[in-house]
């Protein structure tokens, strides 16, 4: 197991302002962590057990995220090179490393025509 003193500092889900949040998993959340049959689909049948426990927890940490945002979470798609695809309206990022991974999810501001 890594060294989690920095992050142990950190609250598991912090609500930046209403339309920021972040939220940090680490691999002591894995047993709680359900994995969507469609997230299992954009992984793809070749993932290793490293990546699976990564995207695992980074995906779980934006659902979280996006979860106390809006609400309610959506389905997050996977660009070409294995970006997040956010749906409409929302922007966000998720990190991993060493099983730890954090995720900001935000209402996308809507640009003035």
């Amino acid at each position: 197991m890594g060294d989690f003193s920095i992050i142990s500092k950190i609250h598991a889900l912090n609500k930046i302002s209403e339309n920021l949040c972040f939220s940090v998993k680490t691999e002591r959340d894995l047993p709680a962590i359900f994995i969507r049959p469609e997230d299992k689909i954009v992984l793809g049948p070749e993932a290793t057990e490293k990546r699976l426990r990564e995207f695992a927890l980074g995906r779980s940490a934006a659902y979280e995220a996006m979860q106390n945002v809006f609400g309610e979470n959506f389905s997050i798609g996977k660009g070409t090179y294995g970006e997040p695809i956010w749906p409409e309206g929302i922007i966000g990022s998720i990190t991993h490393k060493n099983n730890i991974a954090i995720a900001s999810v935000g209402k996308r501001k809507q640009s003035k025509p």
